[in-house]
């Protein structure tokens, strides 16, 4: 049987690390490709070099440049998703979007991330805390708080000072995209931690009035790598959304 092959787009300072347990707990008929976060000069630039690169993927792998893929993106990632699905819906036949709300980052994690880029103009970046990792995640989480916090400060690493800024840089003025989503005749899937801070909760209030109410998804606790930490419950979800009917 053809493999399902799932474009899988990061958090900021995640990389092919993020998706190794869930991929575990996937059927070997599922194949996640990483994409990774290139360098940009603005949101627009980065997802069409995002999209650029999955169309290569298929033209290398010997399929159409216009197949229709499958997308799914983790936190930042995840509005990258749902912002690549609504400027190219002809192409993105299903949309998972795990640990964000597709909208304007709250203001108390704008004004961390203008700070952050503030310290490091001047200081230069020494990495991801132990504290700030931690508080990340939840204490409940499947793998154990220990190792999912040495994989974070691992990829952060990995990823380094540039990569940081050029993220935050190119991501921090979002727009809400529930009207574009509104429109999508996809299966749309949401997962996200019920007590996520990082979360807009009242995105999905509002989302939860419309038709795409249908799979929101909570997982208990508080925790936002949820790739990491609930790899078991987020595999069942990714089975689900795969096998989901469409409606024409």
């Amino acid at each position: 049987m053809t493999h399902n092959k799932v474009y899988v787009l990061p958090g900021t300072m995640c990389n092919q690390r993020l998706w190794e347990a869930l991929s575990r707990e996937l059927n070997h008929q599922i194949k996640l490709v990483h994409c990774e976060i290139p360098n940009a000069n603005n949101l627009d630039e980065l997802c069409e070099k995002l999209f650029n690169d999955i169309v290569a993927d298929l033209v290398s792998s010997n399929q159409e440049p216009n197949a229709p893929i499958y997308l799914l993106g983790f936190s930042m990632g995840g509005y990258l998703a749902a912002y690549i699905a609504s400027k190219h819906p002809q192409q993105v036949k299903r949309l998972f979007v795990v640990a964000n709300s597709p909208t304007q980052l709250l203001a108390d994690e704008l004004s961390s991330r203008q700070a952050m880029l503030s310290f490091i103009e001047k200081n230069g970046y020494a990495g991801i805390s132990v504290k700030k990792a931690y508080g990340l995640i939840d204490r409940t989480s499947e793998l154990g708080s220990t190792s999912i916090v040495d994989t974070i400060q691992l990829m952060d690493r990995e990823l380094g000072e540039i990569a940081l800024i050029n993220q935050y840089r190119c991501t921090n003025e979002r727009i809400n995209l529930l009207p574009q989503l509104l429109t999508l005749n996809i299966p749309i899937y949401f997962y996200y931690s019920k007590a996520d801070k990082i979360i807009n909760h009242l995105w999905f209030q509002k989302l939860a009035q419309t038709h795409l109410n249908e799979h929101v998804y909570e997982a208990c606790g508080s925790g936002h790598m949820l790739p990491l930490e609930k790899p078991k419950e987020l595999a069942a979800l990714v089975n689900s959304w795969l096998t989901c009917s469409i409606n024409n």
